[in-house]
């Protein structure tokens, strides 16, 4: 074959002359490729195969820490994009949840005392059987990391435990913050 890459559906080879092997499938005595990758035909053992070029999707394992976008916050849970298992960015991003008591050690009766739309969190995988994930923020190391004012859209500093200040029009904001915030460091 003069390709360096097929993609999948594309026809390798018939039926008459090779067999399917990985990386393929045989649909109307066509062998035509699963996946994206490079083709390979074995003319010693009449097999058609695809070597995929993509790795294994990384997928999120309980412990693992994440970093994400906050999408929605409801009252009692907050819906967030994961964009960083580990230290590692994945795309599509996966979806997380984190529950109001799975968010901090304090007393809080609603999630909005905590967490806004457009925050970027650190949190932990506590349940990675399900979809969306299920997270929690409990420990210092976990919460925002960084954070814009809800008035003026300007990066906010943290000026105290759980407090954050904008830069441009000094309005105050209370947040979960993870004790690194600001720092620019996604995985600690």
């Amino acid at each position: 074959m003069t390709e360096k890459y097929v993609f999948p559906s594309e026809k390798l080879a018939v039926e008459e002359e090779y067999l399917p092997a990985e990386g393929t499938y045989l649909e109307n005595h066509e062998i035509r490729a699963a996946v994206f990758g490079d083709p390979f035909l074995d003319r010693e053992h009449y097999k058609a195969t695809v070597f995929p070029k993509m790795g294994k999707a990384k997928v999120p394992h309980v412990g693992e820490i994440v970093v994400g976008v906050v999408q929605a916050v409801r009252k009692y849970s907050l819906v967030m994009e994961i964009h960083f298992l580990g230290e590692e960015e994945v795309f599509p991003p996966y979806t997380g949840v984190l529950h109001l008591a799975n968010s901090s050690r304090d007393f809080v009766s609603t999630m909005e005392e905590l967490y806004a739309s457009g925050d970027i969190v650190r949190a932990r995988v506590v349940d990675a059987k399900t979809v969306p994930v299920q997270l929690e923020t409990k420990a210092i190391n976990f919460g925002v990391i960084y954070s814009l004012c809800e008035r003026c859209g300007t990066v906010a500093n943290k000026i105290g435990r759980d407090k954050l200040q904008c830069t441009q029009c000094d309005h105050f904001q209370k947040r979960k913050t993870a004790i690194d915030y600001g720092k620019g460091i996604l995985i600690e």
